[in-house]
């Protein structure tokens, strides 16, 4: 069960950058790429819930201005760049991400 849920947190976190309001299908492009994953899970069995800490280390060989992040039933609460943390979030409810 639990690399199911590893599985299934990191599947939700591949991105691309793309504007609110397409659904289509979509993946990190090939200018991003994941070098690290740490992940910290916490079960809750009474609840059936779970909270989990992740920090990816990704390597970006293209200017972007945005990456967009599958978050279907996650609560992002923050999010850094380069170690600061002024990066902004946003929702897309149609899109999931």
């Amino acid at each position: 069960m639990f690399l199911f849920i590893v599985a299934s947190i990191i599947i939700q976190y591949f991105a691309v950058v793309d504007n609110c309001g397409k659904k289509d299908f979509f993946r990190l492009t090939p200018d991003v790429y994941p070098t690290h994953y740490d992940l910290q899970i916490r079960q809750d069995l009474e609840k059936l819930t779970f909270t989990c800490i992740e920090v990816i280390q990704i390597e970006i060989k293209a200017n972007k201005s945005s990456l967009k992040l599958h978050s279907l039933d996650l609560n992002i609460s923050s999010v850094t760049f380069n170690g600061n943390i002024d990066a902004s979030i946003s929702y897309c409810k149609s899109e999931q991400t």
